[in-house]
């Protein structure tokens, strides 16, 4: 990403996410009758609102687990900012045309009702976004194959700060349920702010899973945005293949692409593969070809090109409402399954989560996909 770029996205991220803060701690004071608690309780907002930003800024100044635990602060708050933000607007009109009068005495028992609400909705959110469901798909191909092939999709866990080991065990049990044949991590695998991944070794419980095919992986924008070298070094060590802008045969049944993820030349300079230098083509009989990458943002470049199944991430579905139907106008495929032409086509909603450890509207999701030929 280009300094300009990234100064314009600082800028306007900072701006939107200390004017809604402002926005939400004024409506908070405003229901706090002046007192000797009033200071204490404004300190204590200006702080949660800003632990993120310190948190990351100092990342390299201060302890690990330091920062860790700022960013996680700062996080929780991001979680529930979009809907205190919009409550707190509407509450504001509210008043202004006299719809709603809030006498002094009710002002306190409002607030507590308020913070029990917003606890309320985190928790929920909370336990969507850390318990990934499993949706399993029957896809027939009209291609000839021995027999029949069970993957699993894990995409977007962005394991760091916020992604823990024992939440990545919960996955990792999961799949071993499942007991696929082939395992695919569609990128973001890592947060890894600072390497905290790699130092804590979060990911080591996929070391229990052994699937017939193996575990292969694909990056993701963040894992280039937390140097690529570093995180693929990690990935590395934890016996997972990856496939950056190249093809492997399987089992000499099936192939396998690895599409480098599209932001590779901000970070790094080179060019991508084109798309037609990857897909076999010496053959007598067309081979069942899976494709995985991080984000695609034309799937008709990927259609009736040979491809048998192309899954991808990085939307997250939005996350959290209204987010979704945010990505929903930004994406040809925001979320789900959806067949273009001879080609199946799978964006997961991620199993993870990224920065907020929050999902509404949208569910964390391990994706199976049983592949068996047509006749």
């Amino acid at each position: 990403m280009k300094l300009y770029q990234f100064a314009i996205f600082i800028v306007v991220f900072l701006t939107v996410y200390i004017g809604s803060s402002f926005v939400v701690i004024n409506h908070i004071m405003n229901l706090i009758k002046p007192s000797k608690y009033r200071l204490i309780i404004l300190t204590i907002l200006i702080f949660i609102n800003l632990s993120f930003i310190i948190g990351r800024l100092l990342a390299n100044y201060i302890p690990l687990e330091l920062s860790a635990f700022l960013t996680r602060i700062g996080y929780v708050w991001m979680s529930l900012l979009t809907y205190m933000f919009l409550y707190s607007v509407i509450f504001l009109i509210l008043q202004k045309f006299n719809i709603v009068h809030i006498t002094e005495s009710f002002k306190i028992s409002l607030l507590v009702i308020e913070t029990i609400f917003f606890i309320g909705l985190f928790l929920i959110g909370y336990f969507l976004a850390i318990n990934p469901i499993i949706k399993t798909y029957d896809i027939k191909i009209a291609k000839e194959f021995k027999t029949p092939l069970k993957v699993v999709q894990l995409s977007d866990l962005h394991l760091g700060y916020m992604y823990t080991e024992q939440m990545f065990e919960r996955v990792v049990n999961k799949v071993k349920e499942i007991n696929p044949d082939l395992i695919l991590i569609s990128g973001d695998f890592l947060e890894n702010e600072n390497g905290y991944a790699a130092k804590k070794d979060i990911a080591k419980s996929i070391n229990q899973l052994n699937p017939k095919y193996g575990i292969f992986f694909s990056p993701g924008n963040h894992e280039y945005i937390n140097n690529i070298s570093e995180s693929l070094k990690y990935i590395s060590s934890l016996n997972i293949n990856i496939l950056r802008d190249s093809t492997i045969k399987i089992n000499n049944e099936f192939y396998l692409i690895g599409k480098d993820d599209e932001s590779a030349p901000r970070f790094t300079g080179n060019t991508l593969k084109p798309l037609k230098h990857l897909i076999p083509s010496n053959y007598s009989t067309p081979p069942l070809t899976i494709l995985m990458t991080h984000q695609i943002k034309n799937h008709k470049d990927f259609t009736d090109k040979g491809l048998d199944l192309v899954i991808s991430g990085h939307t997250h579905q939005g996350q959290f409402f209204p987010w979704n139907l945010v990505v929903k106008l930004l994406f040809d495929i925001s979320y789900g399954y959806e067949k273009w032409g001879d080609t199946n086509f799978y964006v997961s909603s991620g199993t993870g989560f990224w920065g907020p450890p929050f999902r509404l509207g949208t569910r964390s999701e391990i994706v199976v996909f049983n592949l068996s030929p047509e006749n």
